[in-house]
């Protein structure tokens, strides 16, 4: 069944309320944050509330009542999604052990993504999500890349058992947008059975240098269009499957020739070129419901007009991503540990001049601890504002209200074996040509 764009949340918010009150699948463990002082079910509030109040004005209410309750510091914890990717020894974090709970409690944070290094086996990776979320009180996004091709954490990995995807210039190349929605539904599949609820997918750049170090297979086209209906499929399907997509890297790290990991790059782009190339599939994957648009660190000076990379840009992020583009939804940084901006930025500074671009998470600072502590002080003296903050938060509970995080809070399949690289998946994935 397809949903008008315009009536996609709310209709799907009803719906996980109605799946949420009837679910009876044994094979998925869900938690509760039985310490919160808050309601966590937003049926309640249904109950009270007047009918005439529309589903939209009841999830403004329970996202009000969320962030009231919030201290100061859960509320700066919600603004970054971080890594942990070691223990206290050096050793490789598997378990939710206590340098885990010490990171969680000292920082909120509002996300985890995980990497190859924290996965050992399929069973202890869905149970060091599952013991991880019971630390916080606020559910967290968990992340992953797992775009398919080179980036798939764990689909690169052979003890993960995960079914393997194509790059995403092997579909494509077929020009059939159901290979794209098979390889997204497949993967979601998968990952929910471990507890992921975001995926660092789809890649939206176009593919118009043949000398770039860092994009290449990873996009779907080099041509704007053909790109954008695989992004715009994989988007809705993501929905479908109710794992949430990240668009990247805007405005377009296509055209790019050198690696924002390593340095400044640098497009000498107009506005004209970004709407004729760059912008055309991440038009189309808001329009088919992105929930979420990760920056590039890449400096577009003829558009900015500074020397500011667009994780920095109040122009590309608010003038053209919210206003032109009509994105709604959650601005999130790339790495904030790549050497395009820790090369010239502290972490402190780097995190307040990310939010007073206009964006809502920060994603892996260089310093967590320098960038709450530069955040703090941004507060007090008045350069940031709580009013700032409270519409980042506002963007972040709608996306984990949308999406059940406080319904359901999935954790993983208990017969998680059964559910990942399974031969029906891999039949699936085998019908896309090479």
């Amino acid at each position: 069944m397809t949903i008008g764009k315009t009536g996609f949340i709310p209709i799907f918010f009803i719906i996980l309320i109605l799946i949420s009150a009837c679910a009876t699948d044994k094979d998925v463990i869900s938690y509760k944050n039985t310490n919160l002082p808050i309601e966590t079910d937003t049926r309640s509030i249904e109950n009270d509330k007047k009918p005439e109040l529309s589903t939209d004005e009841i999830l403004d209410l329970r996202i009000e009542s969320i962030i009231n309750d919030m201290s100061l510091d859960e509320k700066i914890g919600q603004l970054f999604i971080i890594s942990v990717r070691n223990s206290y020894n050096g050793s490789r974090m598997l378990h939710a052990d206590n340098y885990m709970k010490e990171i969680i409690e000292k920082y909120k944070p509002g996300g985890l993504i995980l990497f190859s290094v924290n996965f050992s086996d399929p069973i202890q990776t869905r149970d060091l999500i599952r013991d991880t979320q019971a630390l916080s009180r606020i559910p967290m996004f968990m992340a992953v890349d797992e775009e398919g091709g080179i980036v798939a954490r764990l689909g690169n990995s052979e003890r993960m058992s995960v079914t393997k995807l194509p790059p995403a210039a092997v579909i494509g190349r077929t020009g059939n947008t159901e290979y794209a929605r098979i390889a997204a539904r497949v993967i979601s599949e998968e990952l929910k059975a471990f507890g992921f609820n975001m995926n660092m997918a789809p890649v939206a750049d176009v593919n118009t240098n043949s000398k770039n170090p860092i994009i290449g297979n990873r996009t779907y086209s080099s041509t704007p269009y053909e790109a954008g209906v695989m992004v715009a499929a994989v988007t809705e399907t993501m929905a479908e499957e109710n794992m949430i997509s990240v668009l990247k890297h805007f405005p377009g790290h296509g055209d790019s020739s050198t690696d924002t990991h390593k340095g400044d790059v640098i497009l000498n782009h107009n506005i004209e070129r970004l709407e004729k190339i760059e912008f055309i599939p991440f038009r189309m994957g808001i329009e088919a419901g992105a929930d979420v648009v990760m920056t590039a660190h890449i400096k577009v000076p003829a558009v900015t007009g500074s020397d500011m990379p667009a994780t920095m840009s109040p122009v590309l992020l608010q003038d053209i991503l919210r206003k032109n583009l009509g994105f709604e939804g959650i601005i999130i940084t790339d790495a904030m540990d790549m050497g395009a901006i820790k090369q010239y930025w502290s972490a402190d500074e780097a995190a307040v001049n990310a939010l007073k671009a206009g964006i809502d998470i920060i994603l892996i600072p260089a310093s967590i601890y320098d960038a709450v502590r530069g955040i703090k002080s941004a507060l007090n003296s008045g350069e940031l504002s709580m009013e700032r903050i409270d519409q980042s938060l506002r963007r972040i509970l709608k996306v984990k209200l949308k999406h059940g995080l406080f319904l359901e809070g999935i954790s993983g399949a208990e017969n998680i074996l059964s559910k990942i690289g399974s031969k029906e998946h891999r039949d699936l994935i085998d019908q896309i040509p090479r």
